[in-house]
């Protein structure tokens, strides 16, 4: 569980939750999204570069399928409909990490099937080039 605040006071929609019931607190946890910087993730990376890296990790070994599988599931239960990020607040770099990791698909020509025929112009790499190509 979280640790109790050993001073001050840490209120959330107007409820102190270091002296809130369990009740209370069950009420805002509800209604609330955090994430822990070090908990599932590394805590040597920012919340971008952790959403990134497993799709990265994929894509540089070739497996294109398993990247495209672990994007689609981002999108699909990580992502609102206006394609922001499902952790409130509003976090800009969970977004970046998965254009990164599109990115990075692109990039490793590890594209899923499922992706079809397309073409990217434009794509910059790590080294400043600029590459256009078609799938």
């Amino acid at each position: 569980g979280l640790l109790t605040p050993t001073s001050g006071t840490v209120e959330v929609d107007g409820v102190d939750v270091g002296a809130a019931s369990g009740a209370e607190l069950a009420a805002v946890r509800a209604r609330t999204g955090y994430l822990f910087q070090g908990g599932a993730l590394l805590g040597w990376l920012t919340v971008a570069e952790n959403v990134e890296l497993p799709l990265r990790e994929c894509t540089r070994l070739g497996d294109g399928e398993k990247a495209g599988a672990m994007l689609d599931g981002l999108l699909r239960h990580n992502t609102l409909d206006n394609l922001f990020a499902t952790h409130p607040p509003f976090q800009i770099d969970g977004n970046l990490g998965m254009v990164g990791a599109v990115c990075e698909i692109l990039l490793e020509r590890a594209i899923p099937a499922s992706w079809g025929h397309g073409s990217v112009k434009g794509l910059r790499t790590r080294d400043g080039k600029t590459v256009d190509f078609s799938w």
